[in-house]
């Protein structure tokens, strides 16, 4: 559980990263007086662009990472397209830009793939199931004369209960992109206001 929210925070770290490297690289595109008004438009429809397609990838879950590079394909011909309207230090600039903004991306896109590994949410049923079956007889030889049998299996099946509640909170909790929880992560809150 812990994992899952330590991938929340990283998430939230990394769509701020997105979100702020789009503005700025909205805003480098907006500055150049050379770059013609019709060429700053087309900058934001295809930011805009990127910023949908990683919104919608990561609410339907798709996999790949090959749509969202073709998106930031194309804003990388347009930088080298227009390279003498936009000066040579912007142009550097846009570019770390457009590698933060990949990095923020390509790191969201892997948390749909990879989440907690198999093997250890089959571990974690597997002792949820087999935990009453090995603690009722331990618990009924050490505390037979002490509690009543009727109140031993009542605390193990309060146990079985509480670890089969953590359980299915791990599982709501593993994707913080879906909009099950109230805790998740509201995507569209990261679009860049451009």
């Amino acid at each position: 559980m812990q994992a899952a929210f330590k991938r929340r925070d990283k998430a939230l770290e990394y769509f701020s990263l997105f979100k702020g490297a789009s503005m700025a690289l909205h805003y480098s595109f907006q500055i150049p007086e050379d770059l013609l008004a019709e060429k700053k438009t087309e900058a934001r429809r295809l930011l805009k662009g990127v910023a949908a397609q990683l919104i919608d990838q990561l609410e339907h879950r798709t996999l790949g990472y090959a749509l969202l590079q073709k998106k930031l394909n194309e804003v990388f011909a347009f930088i080298e397209t227009n390279r003498e309207e936009i000066s040579k230090r912007n142009v550097l600039r846009t570019i770390r830009y457009l590698k933060d903004v990949t990095e923020s991306s390509v790191y969201l896109i892997s948390l749909v793939r990879h989440r907690t590994m198999i093997g250890l949410r089959f571990y974690t049923i597997l002792f949820i199931i087999i935990f009453p079956l090995v603690q009722a007889p331990i618990l009924l030889f050490r505390l037979e004369s002490l509690v009543p049998a009727w109140a031993i299996y009542i605390f193990l099946a309060l146990t079985s209960l509480i670890l089969v509640t953590l359980s299915n909170f791990q599982t709501l909790i593993e994707y913080p992109f879906d909009s099950k929880g109230v805790d998740n992560i509201h995507v569209r809150d990261f679009t860049p206001d451009i």
